[in-house]
């Protein structure tokens, strides 16, 4: 049986100890504001036109929803949920630097279960920091914050539902951009992201990710390159594991309509034994506009390597999603959705636990504008699990959400 680890909690930037809810928020949050200070303090270049600006978008959104499993469990229990959604977006350029926050919350009041309801729990941030010294050289630095009742939420490459637990999911990724010559592009990047749960079927995890590559222009709608991705998995109460992959990365664009992408290649994962497993990964996305710009289709296909989300076993998924949208008139937007996914544990990990769960998705959406701030949506969303993984609190399950509402949002600019 699983057990999660039991160390107090420090901030997160000490991986191999817990934390919990938005501890380990402060410490990227602080290097951003030090990073955005020190670079407003010190010497710039010289401004293009229209360099400086600072731009505010307020939002607000009120909903009511049928859910037919609010607990996310295999014994489902129906409710209606009413939701209050503020949320605040930030974009602030000075030139060389370009600073976005954005900030929402999720509060949400059950009919039927009021000890469901939560206000602090769902909440997501971001921010982005980009400083261009030169034409050439470019250098940022990211942080994404997230916590939900839902696992699958925190964990969307994943999307496994454990069970109605807050979650919490925080990455920070620095990375630099170098144009060696008009046509060729070299990167370097390192992203951290640490996982944390409330659920008692949860481990916590770190993961560790450095991406190095090159990618050059070949011909005016094809670019390729080549780069190498490592990565790290620190579980609690487990050994690291890590994984090895060399990638060919490719973009073509046929004209203004059709774009295919693909990072493909091998990748080795340790096993618990110190061997090393081949497999493979891939990121591959094709995306067409139709209609004048008025339509849009796109097909996914993934294979990647992770913690199966907030489970912490090693676990590989593939993917397979396409969504199509349509622009039927200046007012009236539709789109729709489907995905089918797949994870299994690799093997590595000393708790000999195992994950099998395949994921069914569906969904549409209806946006119509009332006024050009204030939107009407009406949505759907189906979600089937079905899969083993008992020590990691998988079950199988079928959710059902209907939803009526409106999203009120406007951008001002403030200098």
């Amino acid at each position: 049986m699983r057990t999660r680890s039991k160390v107090d909690a420090t901030p997160a930037l000490n991986v191999h100890r817990r934390t919990s809810g938005a501890d380990f928020l402060p410490g990227p949050t602080r290097l951003l504001i030090v990073l955005v200070v020190s670079g407003l303090l010190g010497p710039g270049g010289i401004a293009p036109a229209e360099a400086q600006s600072i731009w505010v978008t307020p939002s607000f959104g009120v909903t009511e929803a049928y859910d037919s499993n609010v607990t996310l469990s295999s014994n489902p229990t129906s409710d209606f949920v009413t939701s209050l959604i503020p949320g605040l977006a930030l974009e602030f350029k000075d030139y060389p630097f370009t600073l976005t926050l954005s900030a929402g919350l999720t509060m949400q009041v059950y009919a039927e279960n009021p000890s469901l309801d939560t206000y602090t729990d769902n909440v997501a941030f971001s921010g982005a920091l980009s400083y261009a010294p030169t034409s050439r050289l470019t250098l940022s630095l990211s942080d994404t914050y997230t916590r939900n009742v839902n696992p699958a939420l925190v964990t969307p490459d994943v999307a496994i539902t454990t069970g109605r637990f807050a979650s919490t999911s925080n990455t920070v990724t620095p990375a630099l951009s170098y144009k060696l010559d008009p046509l060729t592009t070299a990167t370097l990047a390192y992203s951290m992201n640490v996982l944390r749960s409330d659920s008692s079927f949860a481990t916590d995890s770190t993961t560790h990710t450095f991406t190095g590559g090159v990618s050059r222009a070949l011909t005016p709608i094809v670019s390729g390159g080549v780069q190498y991705v490592y990565s790290l998995f620190q579980v609690s109460e487990q050994p690291d594991i890590d994984t090895h992959s060399p990638q060919i990365t490719l973009a073509v664009h046929w004209g203004p309509t059709i774009t295919v992408t693909s990072s493909t290649g091998p990748i080795w994962i340790k096993q618990f034994d110190g061997s090393y497993k081949l497999d493979y990964t891939t990121s591959t996305q094709y995306a067409q506009v139709f209609s004048k710009g008025q339509g849009l289709i796109s097909l996914g296909y993934s294979r990647t390597t992770g913690t199966g989300g907030v489970t912490g076993i090693i676990s590989t998924t593939q993917s397979v999603s396409g969504t199509a949208s349509f622009q039927a008139s200046q007012a009236l937007m539709l789109a729709v959705g489907a995905g089918w996914s797949k994870t299994e544990s690799t093997g590595s990990g000393s708790t000999g636990s195992t994950l099998d769960v395949t994921n069914y998705t569906a969904s549409a959406t209806l946006t119509y504008r009332l006024l050009s701030w204030l939107n009407f949506v009406a949505s759907y969303r189906y979600l089937q699990q079905q899969g083993t993984g008992a020590a990691a609190g998988v079950s199988d399950l079928r959710d059902n959400v209907i939803t009526l509402g409106l999203t009120a949002t406007e951008k001002f600019r403030l200098y």
